[in-house]
């Protein structure tokens, strides 16, 4: 049986939804570009079967709900990107994916974690 060639992909404190997130992040470079640079790199340098991405904390900023489409993006992104790869998830939330206006602080992570990763609490 052949070995499948997994990379794992650690990406931390995106604070997605900041002010600058969705259109720029530096010198007109987006997040956009960012995913696409990664899927270049990986295919080209890295070829794999399977990727794990592990989103540390800080996926957002403040956690509000809408805020997470903008990973929902970069992640949809970065799959189109690595078509054929099979994806699977690690996530840990940071304090700025705390929705303090919600009493249940973590709603929105756990909804986006669920979407992401396919998995239901």
């Amino acid at each position: 049986m052949a070995e499948t060639k997994t990379i794992l992909l650690h990406l931390t404190d995106l604070h997605f939804g900041d002010n600058l997130s969705k259109s720029i992040s530096i010198d007109g470079f987006t997040y956009n570009h960012i995913a696409k640079l990664i899927a270049t790199t990986t295919k080209e340098n890295h070829p794999c079967e399977k990727l794990i991405v592990a989103l540390g904390g800080d996926i957002t900023n403040k956690g509000a709900a809408k805020k997470y489409q903008y990973a929902h993006e970069f992640m949809k992104t970065l799959r189109d990107e690595l078509k054929g790869v099979e994806f699977d998830y690690i996530l840990c939330p940071g304090n700025h994916d705390i929705e303090r206006d919600n009493k249940n602080w973590f709603d929105s992570f756990n909804i986006f974690s669920g979407e992401l990763t396919g998995r239901s609490e």
